[in-house]
């Protein structure tokens, strides 16, 4: 047989060029040096190829194919290695096939093809991709069938001395990229993994995977068919010296074996395996993103066998496939796995669906296992339709994760860490359907669980044994909770006890028709967290077996439990069949709440509602509407918790008074009329409403719902954090309130000293606020009616406004600090701005206002009228973005006090800039003073006296004497001079610029008084300078900071009714400028009856018609139309137009 060699660059051994060329090769073929063997390059050519191909070098091509409906035919084998390509082939409506054998080395590519509708039919035995960076087949184009009868490998070379170079960069086996393209592999898929492995370190990864890929399709209507499954093998230390690699810890290889992006579909179908050594573990094994999907067939199946061993130190126990953005994972299969999950589905749109079986075995290859059958987080859906079987199949397999000084968010109980079902994350859904089975087997299992939001629905069967032990299984239990119900195991549990915090508004319901039978130990139904709850409108059977253990505790088999102030509802289809001696309906560990309309059986023997919850403590007396619980005169001592509830219509009403255990408002509305008194702690969950008008003397907490209070509460208010609908109306008398969350709008009285760490806080037009307030976090209070800051008769600070970190207080009503014992004190980012009025006399500290550091600031745009020794002072340097005082254009301040400065920063960092106006009174008064580097401007007017003053000594701008060189004095505006011996500057050190682009008036009959202090020693530049100087210049360097939006105030339901009622509006009036602008409201689901737009400012001017835009805006707003002005003679139209 003939041998061909060609080498060189733009070297060819065969070259056509021209339509309807034909190649026959029989001999083999050797390309090197960058040369082509073949080049057959115009349309309807072929090339035949019965011989072997080698190619090898940079540039290198065997078979170079450029033209319409080529024909390629190779039976031979093909070596390419070396960054060379077998065959390159641009074509369209091409037929190509493969017989021989192909091996791909470093940096090259089997078959490269480019075009649409071609055909391509890899008839090999074998492609073996064993390369650095190596590719076998590359598809780019559209509508392309390729056929593989034979098997692909893609086992990196890890005895090449360029291994561990290039050890995180994957080679891949198959790639398609574009549209409409159909790929069937009939052979099997097998990839190779390498793990590099070092020295165990604490909270870090063992070492690092390398990155291999098997299948990767990109684009959209590509269909792969992969019929003869995958085989992923794990390898461990296959470099001949992988320590560099491994102390990299990279932790388990993130490059999936199969990749599918885009609307494209794989179904995998025959066997699938994994067996080897995976000590780092593995996760995301086949990955589908971008609406994807992922098929495993009903004949298929998909198993662990001979895993030596599996490990995943650093990370949490991960999941086979990955889908995300759109993408479904399907399972019609049987799926076989240990010791990791099988889906993670992550993303709206996003779903896991289960109709085939899936078994997953839990033993001691993993040192610390947990895993997730199926787990949807951030939006995403898993359904199983199938079944799910999980055993605990090693004892010593179950761990307290705490003990390792970890936890995971995705795990209920983490002192028991074992198998879990099904997983709800990140407002995610799960159900179980009427088809779906759950058996769980072993300690610590859980059916399924709903964290953050999310929804867990069972409308099947989940049965668990918690005391089952494998007959095979020789190890031992370790030393784990064993206390409480749940330390055995959970049907359906909603939060988690995860050093994060258990989640907020996660809820699991048992459907009529679901069953859940709890063997021997464990709940049925568990809520762990505020705001968390679980609910049976099904079955709940507690049963026992050969597994039973008699000497177990009370409250380790339970129908329904709560902790940490959950919530359990066995609804009015609920039952609870208890078949065991030492079972229980529920379990309540002092904190939550458990509410129960069902039926319990007790061997038969049935009771329902508060005929069983008289003879339960776990339980909660239940009142629903049209219930009264005391009459007027009447007096009721609870002697076990309470609830009310919404089941039929109507309030539940108090009249009399009430004492004893705690009162839970779960939905509905709980009204305490005025002659009411409520001694009880009170609970207020999301869509529930209290009225007050009587007496409340003990706490009330908000989790998302509406308190409105015409009465007095003399005890504390908290509403709750993450609970952003709850809402507090008052106008009555409130005690104490503290804010973490949600709305509270106020036209009555708080006496108490107000606490927020989030949430907006309205004190409105006629509500009166005592004693300040600490703000933190992301807090927002406005007030726009009076707030005090406490009393001269009282204790230091129990009445000082605090506004730190990211907070703001925004005044637009009255603001009054008239004692000795109280302060402003701005830390971190906190902002005070004011519109309204602060009547300033008297203050703890050295100033009014104190500024602590970080960068606060003080916003003026209001008036403020001031006798106490200082306005504002700086209490500490600032932060490197400088903090802020800022007199807007609107601004006034009036400030009398003797030898004092209404602005005085004497710290680094501090900006005080005046654009309004600043009346300044006092012997030896100063309007501005700063120091160290200080940056005082004035852009507006500062008045030194008033005409006729007998006050002398006064400076409007000063430096200390321990300013620094970058200091800037700078007057843009003007400084008028109605004082004896007073100075528009003054500079008490040597350094520092003073600038005077402005005006200084010297009021006639002033005497003794000039520019600046020290005469013609300082220098003052600018336009209006000494010494010469005329030259404008400036020396402020510094942005202003953003303004809050006061006219901006978010509105929330202020209606007795509970949830979807339409707000009321009514007495609601839009405010306006004369400048055209005008507040805003916003809300949603209200009518505009009663909305009224204030057009007063137009008194007096010859307009006849204003345009308001967006006054109100919302969804589900009705009765536009009704808008109204607010003075008599104007009509205000649908589009805010007023017309007179």
């Amino acid at each position: 047989m003939e041998k061909t060699t060609v080498d060189g660059k733009d070297s060819t051994g065969t070259k056509i060029a021209g339509n309807i060329g034909i190649v026959n090769l029989d001999g083999s073929l050797t390309v090197t040096g960058g040369a082509h063997g073949v080049e057959n390059i115009g349309d309807n050519g072929t090339v035949n190829n019965k011989g072997d191909i080698v190619v090898s070098d940079t540039g290198s091509i065997g078979v170079l194919i450029n033209g319409e409906g080529a024909t390629v035919s190779n039976t031979g084998d093909v070596n390419v290695s070396n960054e060379a390509t077998g065959f390159s082939i641009t074509t369209n409506s091409g037929k190509v096939s493969l017989a021989g054998s192909m091996q791909v080395g470093d940096f090259s590519t089997g078959v490269d093809l480019n075009g649409n509708n071609n055909s391509v039919t890899l008839a090999a035995k074998d492609l073996k991709v064993v390369g650095q960076k190596a590719t076998g087949i590359n598809v780019s184009g559209d509508a392309n069938t390729v056929n593989i009868t034979g098997n692909v490998l893609v086992d990196k070379d890890k005895t090449a001395d360029n291994a561990a170079e290039y050890f995180f960069d994957p080679s891949v086996g198959i790639n398609v990229y574009g549209s409409d393209n159909n790929v069937t592999l009939d052979g099997k898929l097998t990839v190779v993994s390498d793990s590099e492995v070092t020295s165990r370190q604490s909270n870090l990864f063992d070492g690092s995977a390398e990155k291999t890929s098997g299948l990767v399709v990109i684009g959209d209507g590509n269909t792969v068919n992969m019929n003869g499954g995958l085989e992923l093998i794990g390898e461990k230390n296959a470099l001949a010296d992988g320590s560099q690699v491994a102390s990299l810890r990279t932790g388990y290889s993130y490059t999936s074996v199969i990749v599918v992006s885009g609307e494209s579909s794989v179904y995998l179908n025959g066997d699938t395996t994994i067996s080897g050594e995976f000590p780092l573990g593995f996760a995301g094994v086949i990955r589908v993103q971008d609406k994807a999907l992922l098929e495993i067939g009903s004949g298929a199946t998909l198993t662990m066998q001979d895993i030596d061993s599996f490990e995943h130190h650093g990370t949490r126990t991960p999941e086979l496939t990955y889908a995300d953005s759109g993408a479904k994972i399907v399972n019609k299969g049987t799926v076989e796995i240990q010791n990791l999950g099988f889906a993670f589905v992550t993303g709206e749109n996003t779903t896991g669906i289960n109709s085939g079986t899936i078994s997953l075995l839990q033993n001691g290859k993993d040192p610390a296992p947990s895993p997730i059958v199926l787990l949807a987080t951030n939006g995403g859906s898993a359904t199983n339709a199938g079944t799910i079987t999980g055993k605990v199949t090693e004892q010593h397999s179950v761990f307290n994760k705490y003990s390792t000084g970890t936890s995971n968010s995705f795990i209920f109980n983490n002192d028991v860490s074992s198998i879990t079902g099904l997983v709800a994350q990140s407002n995610s859904t799960i159900i179980n359907t009427d088809s779906g089975i759950i058996d769980l087997y072993g300690r610590g299992s859980v059916g399924m669980l709903a964290i953050a939001d999310s929804t867990a629905e069972n409308q099947g069967k989940i049965t668990l044994d918690s005391m089952w032990v494998d007959a095979n299984d020789t190890t031992a239990m370790r030393d784990i909770a064993s206390n409480s119900a749940i330390d055995f195991g959970t049907g359906v549990g909603v939060g988690t006890d995860s050093y994060s915090g258990a989640g907020k508004n996660a809820t699991a319901i048992n459907q009529l028709g679901g069953v859940i039978t709890i063997y021997n130990a464990g709940a049925g139904m568990a809520a762990y967290g505020a705001s968390n709850t679980v609910i049976n409108q099904g079955t709940i059977n507690l049963e026992k077996n050969g597994n039973y253990d008699d000497s177990l505790a009370a409250n380790t088999l339970v129908g329904m439990a709560v902790y940490e102030h959950g919530t359990a509802i066995n609804d009015q289809t609920g039952v609870i069949n208890i078949n065991v001696g030492t079972g229980q309906a529920f379990y309540n560990d002092g904190t939550g709440t458990i509410v129960n309309y069902g039926t319990i059986c007790t061997f038969g023997v049935c009771q329902s509602g508060n005929e069983y919850n008289n003879t339960d403590d776990f339980t909660s007396l239940i009142y629903t509407g049209g219930d009264t619980i005391t009459r007027s005169g009447e007096t009721v001592t609870l002697n076990k918790s309470a609830a009310v509830t919404d089941k039929l219509a109507g309030n539940v009403v108090n009249s009399g008074t009430l004492s004893g255990d705690q009162i839970t408002v779960s939905s509905g509305l709980l009204e305490n009329t005025s002659g009411g008194i409520i001694n009880n702690l009170v609970k207020l969950d999301k869509g529930a409403v209290i009225k007050n008008a009587g007496v409340m003397t003990n706490n009330v907490d908000v989790s998302g719902g509406i308190l409105n209070n015409a009465g007095e509460m003399t005890a504390q208010i908290t509403m709750n954090a993450g609970a952003d609908s709850s809402l507090v109306n008052n106008t009555g008398t409130i005690n104490k309130i503290v804010q973490n969350a949600g709305v509270f709008n106020n036209s009555g009285s708080v006496t108490g000293r107000m606490m927020s760490a989030g949430g907006v806080f309205n004190n409105q037009t006629d509500g009166a606020i005592m004693r300040g307030a600490a703000l933190t976090g992301t807090a927002v209070a406005n007030n726009e009616g009076t707030w005090n800051l406490g009393s001269s008769s009282e204790g230091n600070n129990t009445g000082m406004l605090e506004v730190n970190n990211n907070s703001a207080f925004n005044n637009r009503g009255e603001f009054i600090l008239d004692n000795d014992k109280n302060a402003v004190h701005i830390n971190q980012s906190g902002t005070l701005y004011n519109t309204g009025h602060m009547n300033i006399s008297n203050s703890s500290h050295n100033g009014a206002v104190n500024m602590w550091g970080g960068n606060g600031r003080f916003i003026n745009d209001g008036t403020i009228d001031v006798s106490a020794k200082s306005l504002v002072v700086s209490a500490n340097n600032a932060g490197d973005q400088n903090a802020f005082f800022w007199n807007q254009d609107n601004g006034v301040i009036n400030f009398d006090h003797d030898s004092a400065s209404a602005v005085k920063v004497t710290h680094s960092n501090f900006i005080a800039q005046n654009d309004g106006i600043m009346n300044i009174s006092g012997t030896g008064a100063v309007a501005m003073e700063g120091d160290k580097n200080a940056q005082l401007v004035n852009n507006g007017t500062i008045n030194l006296g008033t005409a006729g003053t007998t006050d002398t000594g006064m400076i409007g701008m000063q430096l200390d004497a321990n300013a620094t060189a970058d200091a800037v004095i700078e007057n843009n505006g003007t400084i008028n001079i109605f004082a004896n011996d007073s100075f528009a500057f003054s500079v008490l050190g040597t350094v520092g610029h003073v600038v005077n682009n402005g005006t200084v008036v010297i009021a006639d009959g002033v005497t003794g008084s000039g520019l600046i202090k020290q005469g013609d020693s300082i220098n003052v530049e600018g336009m209006n300078g000494n010494n010469g100087n005329s030259s404008e210049v400036h020396y402020g360097d510094y942005t202003l900071p953003d303004v809050p939006k006061p006219n901006t105030v978010s509105v929330t339901s202020g209606s007795d009714e509970a949830g979807g009622s339409m707000n009321n509006l009514n007495g609601y009036v839009v405010g306006t400028n004369v400048n055209g602008s005008a507040g805003k409201l916003k809300v949603n689901n209200a009518s505009m009856n009663g909305v009224e737009i204030n057009t007063g400012f137009t008194a007096g001017t010859a307009d006849t018609t204003v345009s308001f835009d967006n006054v109100v805006e919302g969804s589900n707003l009705t009765d536009a139309d009704a808008i109204t002005s607010n003075v008599r003679g104007m009509d205000c139209q649908r589009q805010h137009r007023c017309q007179r």
